[in-house]
């Protein structure tokens, strides 16, 4: 039972900045964990308004561990999560993009940096797909999102090549690709951002960007020619009104239009700093309407297959007033296995609560932006604990 030392204040909570104490309501039972961060105006409001109060409890408020403690009485927590990890893995691989944009450097072996996180990534995939997926769509804000880009794109290629690829090496060489594939566009991120429309010159640019990406890597090093050739030809379209060189179907490698397709869908997905980013639903909607060819029809139903209609990390409006994480999309096809993050009241939940969306009351009613959860970060994170 936790020791209540006082009713809550407005002082006590400060927009943006992690609570000091935890809160809890009178019966001691946790509401916010210490350390949580307010960013929705009017939060505070209603927890004044509601009488709780500042407490302390030990497990709850237990400082950092001693040092000396082994992996092997670790708690699933403290060793981490492919969800919690991934974006970490987003910021490494947004370092690896600068150096590539920097002049060649003797010391930095940027084939062999790649190489590390594609085969990263692929242990990812294969330890927790939904986890990796989730992930990447959930904990957009503040991350590199060109690098984010390419990250989200390498899984969605490395959950849909496997049939493709006949070894390792070829796997790994698609999700290199998918990994750099859009590294001139960098310099173009300013002009799209602020929604500016780009001159003669920088359309010209923009349309030669794959040939500028296969120059810099090569530049660094990079020689595969698989890589290289599925980083340039990832904008052809098999109807022949794709860049750089306006190629058809039987000329464009089977792998390249894969990485296409992934590049569409993460280009949708992920929210751009003038647009929010489409439901995945809406995007394996969007995309299966523009398919324009047999390849593209095969691997677009793939990717429906794989991901559902309501993919891993897909927040839902539940009838009961609740609002829901997607966690695991092969669950059932009819019932997504979903966890409630917000109660009905509209309160962030300390602990997430599996709901049966088979039951009337938890029905799926829609899908919702992922910035509507950014104040239970701390709940979605124990969903992949």
């Amino acid at each position: 039972m936790p020791q209540l030392l006082r009713k809550l204040a407005f002082a006590d909570i400060q927009m943006h900045k992690p609570t000091e104490h935890s809160i809890y309501d009178r019966s001691g039972n946790l509401i916010l964990r210490k350390g949580f961060v307010v960013s929705m105006p009017g939060f505070a409001d209603k927890l004044v308004e509601r009488g709780y109060f500042i407490g302390v409890d030990d497990d709850v408020d237990a400082g950092p561990r001693k040092p000396g403690r082994t992996n092997q009485t670790a708690t699933p927590q403290e060793q981490g999560s492919v969800f919690s990890e991934m974006a970490s893995y987003v910021q490494a691989v947004a370092r690896i993009h600068r150096i590539i944009l920097s002049p060649p450097s003797n010391l930095a072996n940027v084939e062999s940096l790649i190489r590390t996180r594609a085969n990263q990534l692929q242990h990812y995939l294969q330890q927790d797909t939904d986890a990796v997926l989730a992930s990447l769509y959930l904990q957009q804000h503040g991350q590199d999102l060109r690098a984010h880009k390419h990250v989200l794109g390498a899984a969605v290629c490395g959950l849909l090549a496997e049939p493709l690829c006949q070894d390792d090496m070829a796997m790994q060489s698609l999700l290199c690709a998918a990994l750099t594939r859009d590294l001139a566009l960098y310099n173009f991120d300013k002009s799209l951002d602020a929604r500016k429309d780009l001159g003669e010159i920088e359309q010209v640019a923009v349309r030669e960007h794959t040939g500028t990406a296969v120059k810099l890597l090569q530049k660094h090093g990079v020689h595969d020619k698989q890589w290289l050739l599925y980083v340039y030809e990832h904008h052809e379209q098999p109807n022949g009104r794709g860049y750089p060189l306006g190629k058809t179907e039987g000329d464009i490698h089977e792998l390249s239009l894969l990485l296409g397709l992934a590049d569409a869908y993460a280009g949708m997905t992920i929210a751009n700093k003038w647009r929010p980013g489409i439901y995945p639903a809406n995007t394996l909607k969007e995309l299966y309407l523009q398919k324009g060819s047999k390849h593209l029809e095969s691997h677009i139903g793939l990717l429906i297959k794989k991901l559902t209609r309501f993919p891993a990390g897909t927040v839902v409006a539940l009838q009961s007033g609740e609002i829901g994480v997607i966690k695991q999309t092969q669950h059932s096809r009819r019932s997504p296995m979903v966890y409630s993050i917000y109660d009905e009241k509209g309160f962030p939940r300390s602990e997430p609560m599996l709901r049966d969306t088979l039951s009337a009351k938890y029905e799926i009613k829609g899908c919702l932006s992922p910035e509507r959860c950014k104040t239970a970060l701390l709940a979605i994170k124990r969903i992949w604990m």
